[in-house]
């Protein structure tokens, strides 16, 4: 898969995200929460490691990270201590589709991330790996997500994959 493809997919997927409803998705996920992108990090991380798989067999890496002010020498960041924050990465580049949520803090991060430059992911430390492929690589969704996965899954397909 090279870049643009990747790009087209994940629009495509944030797109679907964007015009679901909380009753698209289960009460028990944050998209059944929140108001996307917003607190979603994770579970949209989660939701597209998953679609990656499914659609190109591609396994990647799900990070997640907190922020606390003492890990940074540098000004003042507008995150808070304790803010987490989570994506995946793809072949070493950082692939994110929720680090807009963000931008009420001064970023200006775009609705899909794709870069090498992980100075703003630098800034959530204490990383670990949130979603691991099972044996043989194989992705399997957490079944609060199954629900968000098919109705992308049907937007995608309406979009050609």
């Amino acid at each position: 898969m090279n870049q643009d493809e990747l790009k087209n997919f994940c629009v495509d997927v944030r797109e679907a995200l964007e015009k679901m409803t909380k009753k698209d998705h289960s009460r028990l996920s944050s998209f059944g929460n929140s108001n996307f992108p917003v607190g979603c990090c994770g579970d949209t991380s989660k939701l597209l490691a998953y679609l990656l798989y499914q659609q190109f067999g591609i396994v990647s890496e799900v990070l997640a990270g907190c922020y606390y002010e003492s890990d940074h020498k540098s000004p003042a960041s507008g995150l808070s201590n304790g803010n987490s924050h989570a994506w995946l990465v793809v072949d070493g580049m950082i692939v994110d589709l929720t680090a807009d949520q963000f931008n009420d803090r001064g970023y200006n991060n775009l609705p899909v991330m794709i870069t090498s430059d992980t100075r703003f992911h630098d800034l959530f430390a204490n990383r670990n790996a949130l979603f691991q492929p099972s044996q043989g690589n194989e992705i399997i969704l957490p079944n609060i997500l199954k629900m968000t996965a098919s109705h992308v899954q049907q937007r995608l397909k309406e979009r050609g994959w």
